[in-house]
């Protein structure tokens, strides 16, 4: 965040709960509602977390925030909190967070491949497998985009640079395919 103004602007992040007062014991606050519970819940984990929370940018300044998502369930998860600058009105900010089942995983187990220099003039191409894993617990469907191989090689004279021997395919739970 940058602070546009003239004026130095101290700002704070307020969660629900940060007004939160001790209850009598003997005052009755009924049940909550499902969103009520829903929303302590939230707060009672952690799931989202503001860091900073509160500070003052000077003019010209800026800053970044750190906004966290620690889900602890598969599940959509929602808070609304309240963003205030000193003497200015408090804006909401709705924050929103999904994790999903892992079902499929693709994984690539190497990031980058280096390829030794080949030879001009051999008759058969030299073939580098780059392996890739489904970690997750569902067959797994892939396509690789071929638009940039593509534009290399027109850029060649149509020589095939570069290509891949299955742009698509399957993998099975836990299996590990050569592209």
């Amino acid at each position: 965040m940058k602070n546009v103004g003239g004026v130095a602007a101290n700002w704070c992040f307020k969660l629900p709960n940060d007004s939160d007062i001790e209850m009598e014991p003997w005052v009755d606050t009924g049940n909550p509602s499902s969103e009520q519970a829903f929303e302590k819940m939230v707060l009672d984990q952690n799931i989202f977390k503001i860091e900073p929370r509160s500070g003052t940018l000077e003019p010209g300044e800026q800053r970044d925030l750190c906004i966290s998502y620690f889900p602890r369930d598969v599940c959509k998860h929602h808070l609304n909190t309240f963003f205030q600058i000193q003497n200015g009105k408090p804006l909401i900010v709705r924050m929103e967070g999904e994790t999903l089942d892992r079902r499929a995983c693709l994984q690539l187990l190497k990031h980058t491949y280096e390829m030794p220099a080949v030879p001009i003039g051999m008759e058969k191409p030299v073939q580098y497998p780059i392996e890739i894993k489904n970690l997750g617990i569902t067959k797994l469907k892939y396509t690789i985009e071929l638009r940039t191989l593509e534009k290399l090689n027109q850029k060649n004279y149509d020589f095939r640079v570069l290509d891949i021997l299955n742009p698509y395919g399957e993998v099975r739970p836990g299996e590990t395919k050569h592209i």
